[in-house]
């Protein structure tokens, strides 16, 4: 009985050594103030940076000043705050109906590019609607990495959409291979059978 004891003891006073170097080590646990989880609070600093970036955007829209981070910092720092594509859309065509429209079109039409390269597409087709009716239409390929990132999102909806809005005489291979996707995910056989003849 007594080895027993002495075994049972000995483990004890290892598990004592093992857990008093983990504690000089990692620090305890339970000990030390509380941070509290204010809702809300967490966001702030980007909030602010949103906020900061839109107030330089009101300003060159008034023909002051430049914007550090692109037009692309602000179309990011708009879907921050909240706002919609139609009320980003309505902030462009306002800017472009503004003193600083010369210097704002160009910078619209590097849009597609950066939006396609992040993956942002949810307010792309809003931009290429505003460069066609401003005369800068995108080229095919713009519209057909749309319509193949609208497919990986599983938009068949948008597909079309997108498809609906180019001459059928400019739709690429790749295009209606895309198009013949999204309609067999929709289960409209007609219209894949339409766009593989």
């Amino acid at each position: 009985a007594y080895e027993v004891v002495s075994l049972v003891w000995m483990e004890l006073a290892m598990f004592g050594v093992a857990a008093l170097v983990y504690f000089a080590f990692m620090g305890i646990p339970f000990m030390g103030p509380k941070k509290k989880n204010i809702p809300g609070m967490e966001h702030k600093p980007q909030k602010s940076a949103a906020q900061h970036t839109y107030r330089q955007w009101q300003q060159v829209k008034k023909g002051n000043g430049e914007l550090p981070g692109g037009l692309y910092a602000v179309v990011t720092c708009m879907r921050e705050l909240g706002k919609s594509s139609s009320q980003i859309e309505l902030e462009l065509r306002t800017a472009l109906g503004g003193e600083a429209s010369e210097k704002i079109l160009p910078r619209i039409a590097q849009l597609p590019a950066t939006m396609l390269r992040d993956d942002a597409i949810d307010v792309l087709p809003m931009v290429l609607r505003l460069l066609e009716d401003f005369g800068r239409p995108a080229d095919a390929a713009t519209y057909a990495s749309l319509m193949a990132a609208q497919l990986r999102r599983r938009d068949y909806t948008g597909v079309a959409s997108t498809a609906s809005k180019l001459p059928s005489a400019s739709l690429t291979p790749k295009m209606l291979a895309i198009i013949a996707t999204a309609a067999a995910s929709r289960k409209e056989l007609a219209e894949v059978m339409r766009h593989l003849s």
